[in-house]
């Protein structure tokens, strides 16, 4: 790093360009409409749209290994889910179905395993759900999977079914 010291104008206006040469073209600060920002007229027509989120939806069972046997066993047909963190505000399943009492120490471990997964599989989630800085999970204790699903489409989402013994499957329906 340079440690020269340049005379500051404290007059003169960020980034302006250099002096004026022989050329007609107006400068972008002399607009004050506006009209020379870049972009493509045809474009603003075309706004992007967001894409539909998705959420790959399992079972505990579908899990495998992560979660371990005893609650594996007695959970295998409830539902969860993972999906990317900026969509996390978009999910009402919990407003539609609330779920009763459960044991905590149950829940935190069946998160852990959900979070193991979600680390492990990372890189196959993101290619399902699209790139995002987190992955956010759950599950669902009271509720049927059928209507996890349900409470997803509702919400407009995509649901994905790609857990398969234990892992992302794929390419796979």
């Amino acid at each position: 790093m340079s440690r020269k010291r340049r005379h500051h104008d404290p007059t003169a206006r960020p980034n302006a360009p250099g002096p004026a040469d022989d050329t007609t073209l107006p400068s972008p600060y002399d607009d004050s409409e506006g009209s020379w920002e870049q972009g493509d007229p045809e474009d603003e027509d075309e706004e992007e749209e967001d894409p539909e989120p998705r959420a790959v939806v399992a079972t505990v069972g579908d899990l495998g290994t992560w979660i371990p046997q005893s609650l594996r066993l007695r959970y295998a047909d409830r539902p969860v889910w993972f999906l990317c963190e900026h969509d996390a505000s978009l999910v009402g399943v919990f407003e539609r179905m609330p779920e009763g009492a459960f044991a905590k120490a149950e829940g935190e471990t069946i998160l852990a395993g959900l979070r193991a997964f979600s680390l492990d599989q990372n890189e196959n989630l993101q290619w399902l759900l699209g790139v995002t800085e987190g992955i956010q999970y759950g599950f669902h204790v009271d509720a049927s999977l059928d209507d996890v699903v349900e409470s997803f489409e509702d919400d407009g989402f995509i649901v994905v079914p790609a857990v398969k013994d234990g892992a992302i499957a794929l390419g796979e329906e």
